[in-house]
């Protein structure tokens, strides 16, 4: 599965668990701002909690098993060459994933356009109203058909409206919008519009939004109360504006803003105990399930050799060759890996030899030294493959690039360089490390991507490289036999259908 697309229903999961147990659990405390602080918080921990990953190697009895163990997403998947697979799977297995780009993309567009929408209108009520400053905070006042609300620290108010409120009224507006302001609840909204246009086709982030702006009402009508004095007066006040029809934008925040009567609930309700914090702990199992469900990543292996006995393979003559690691280094979700047995590679270094010049050698310490130096390539002429009637041989030829393999060369060194000069430094590539075999962890073919159809095409490969195969559609003995031919003919990673040996036979677009 495309990896963003994974991140998005992996996001989306985590919203729901911590919204379920607000919720279930903290929904009817009157704990509002930690309330607050929770909702927002898990919104972060929803974000960030599918970006990590954690490997766990996981060891296996037999190295038999080894190859047949390879890790998707933390699922332990046996036996690849018995994956099965149909038509329908086939396409959706290419097309699933654009599909779902090409839906989700225009949601995002949708999305942003009613946001920027949304903006532009603010900006417009902006400049066309007349402007009063009151500290830090300004008013808007303007003659459309609006409301009153407040964005940032700015409080918009349709003067027809607010005129017909008495001074006490007016006052009590002002301090509920200044509430909101100096709570900075319209930074809260602007997240939750910015989380509505990635994740628009996600539920949860709406029910979040609806949420979070309930509780800025709980705190601002507190803050208010607790100023006045008067919650009576307060409520009665709310009661009688609940037939007010008012515009209200997405990401503003408004006095009469709906639901009025579980605000006034929420009002004359006693205060929840301190006791009652711990229902917090609830979301220690939760936060652990989603990091075992979604971060930990198993890797299956054999038991390794002891460590003298690997020591001894790698390092015998190869100080200088680097270590296979024992896991992937960067391992990305939705990709497959197993360990394979790298082939044997001849290392080259540049080494400086004092090599004699020639002449008489009275006085000069030689010796002969073998060293193995790169082979080379050339050009050649080679008969064509397929069939030829030209009566003009050159026209059945075809050139082609032949690399040779490593020579070895007799170079005189001279031994006492400070007792003569017959000598020039000169500079050789030397193949003097072999390296071992050694397995190294690399990217495999996933089993759920090792269908009838796919086997059907490596084996059409296969005889096109010249092996003899049935093309039974099955991963039988013959098609494994060729497969770890064709790797050592090639010096490809053994074990396991890797990326490689994939796009050696031109089956990359499997991968």
């Amino acid at each position: 599965m495309n990896p963003f697309i994974t991140y998005l229903l992996e996001s989306s999961l985590c919203l729901f668990c911590f919204y379920s147990i607000y919720f279930l659990l903290l929904k009817n405390e009157t704990w509002f701002q930690m309330n607050r602080a929770y909702l927002l918080l898990t919104i972060v921990c929803s974000l960030l909690l599918p970006l990590f990953t954690f490997w766990i190697e996981i060891p296996i009895l037999t190295e038999e098993n080894n190859n047949k163990l390879i890790i998707e997403n933390g699922l332990q998947i046996i036996n690849n060459n018995e994956a099965t697979g149909f038509n329908l799977y086939t396409f959706l297995k290419y097309n699933s994933s654009h599909i779902f780009i090409g839906i989700y993309s225009l949601g995002i567009f949708i999305s942003l356009s009613v946001f920027i929408k949304s903006i532009f209108q603010i900006i417009d009520i902006y400049e066309k109203g007349r402007i009063k400053k009151d500290g830090d905070i300004t008013h808007v006042i303007t003659d459309n058909n609006i409301g009153i609300f407040s964005f940032f620290n700015y409080i918009f108010l349709d003067e027809n409206k607010y005129n017909n409120y008495s001074n006490e009224e007016k006052e009590r507006i002002l301090n509920h919008e200044k509430a909101h302001i100096y709570e900075k609840h319209s930074l809260d909204l602007m997240l939750l519009e910015i989380l509505k246009i990635i994740f628009w086709f996600n539920p949860i982030i709406y029910i979040y939004k609806i949420s979070l702006q309930q509780l800025h009402e709980y705190i601002a009508d507190d803050i208010v109360i607790k100023k006045e004095g008067k919650i009576f007066e307060y409520a009665q006040f709310l009661v009688s504006q609940t037939k007010e029809e008012t515009r209200v934008y997405n990401f503003c925040n408004n006095l009469f803003h709906e639901p009025i009567k579980s605000r006034l609930m929420m009002m004359k309700k006693t205060k929840s105990r301190n006791k009652n914090t711990l229902k917090l702990l609830f979301t220690i199992p939760v936060l652990a399930g989603l990091m075992f469900f979604l971060c930990i990543e198993y890797a299956f292996v054999s038991p390794e050799k002891s460590m003298s006995e690997k020591e001894n393979s790698i390092t015998e003559n190869l100080d200088t060759f680097p270590r296979p690691s024992a896991m992937p280094l960067q391992p990305e979700k939705g990709k497959c890996y197993a360990k394979c047995m790298m082939p044997e590679e001849t290392l080259f270094v540049d080494m400086e030899y004092p090599v004699f010049t020639g002449g008489d050698e009275t006085g000069v310490d030689i010796k002969t030294v073998d060293i193995l130096a790169p082979g080379t390539t050339k050009w050649v002429k080679k008969q064509k493959e397929e069939p030829c009637y030209s009566e003009n041989p050159d026209d059945c030829m075809v050139w082609i690039l032949v690399e040779s393999g490593s020579v070895k060369e007799t170079i005189k060194v001279v031994q006492n360089i400070d007792e003569t000069d017959k000598y020039e430094l000169k500079t050789f590539k030397v193949g003097e490390l072999k390296a071992a075999e050694i397995s190294e962890w690399q990217e495999v073919l996933c089993a759920n991507k090792i269908t009838k159809d796919f086997i059907f095409r490596l084996q059409m490969k296969l005889i096109s490289n010249g092996y003899e195969l049935k093309t039974n559609r099955e991963m039988d003995k013959e098609t494994k036999s060729a497969i770890q031919d064709f790797q050592e003919k090639n010096k490809l990673p053994k074990g396991n259908l890797n990326i490689q040996t994939l796009r050696a036979l031109g089956l990359d677009k499997d991968c």
